[in-house]
Parts: structure tokens; C-alpha cells; sequence
């Protein structure tokens, strides 16, 4: 199941910055890479998801880990409040 899990991380994190190489840098050639790999987000999105939500069937305290992502994406919206353009909302 981690390993699952993993896989659908590194799928959305290569995903993530060959998205930022084509739109942020202009990068043609992964533009067209994107454009190959676009219709699969939502699977690696979704498996990702669905790999969690079982796993956390498996942990003690899904409760203490809620609370602490939540403070998490609270200190990501504060921090990011400062930056003007670049601001992240909690929710």
C-alpha cells in the first residue's frame, strides 16, 4: 500500500514540475509532454486519495493528525499572505 501511495506522490510531484519547466520557464518540449500526460492527473490525483484513505484506516490518530495539518495549511496561508501574487488559502 506505501509503496502505491508513493508511486502516486512521485507521479504528481513529476507532474508538478514539468508543469512549472513549460509555464513558468516556457519550455516547448515539456509542454508537449504535458500535453501526453494531462488525461492522467486525475488518475494519480484519485489513486493517491484512495491510497491514503485506506491507509489511514491502519493509524492511531487520525484525529491528532487533522489537527496537525491543519495548523500546517494555516502557517502555509499566513506565510504566503505576504507575498503578494502567491497567496495560498487554507480551504
Amino acid at each position: 500500500m506505501d509503496e502505491l501511495r508513493g508511486l502516486s506522490v512521485l507521479a504528481l510531484i513529476i507532474y508538478h514540475g514539468c508543469y512549472d519547466l513549460a509555464y513558468i520557464f516556457g519550455l516547448a518540449p515539456v509542454q508537449r509532454f504535458l500535453l501526453f500526460i494531462d488525461p492522467l492527473v486525475p488518475l494519480f490525483a484519485g489513486s493517491f486519495i484512495l491510497f491514503a484513505g485506506v491507509a489511514s484506516c491502519y493509524t492511531r490518530s487520525n484525529v491528532r493528525r487533522g489537527v496537525r495539518l491543519m495548523l500546517l495549511c494555516l502557517v502555509i496561508t499566513l506565510v504566503t499572505s505576504f507575498i503578494p501574487g502567491e497567496r495560498i488559502l487554507f480551504g
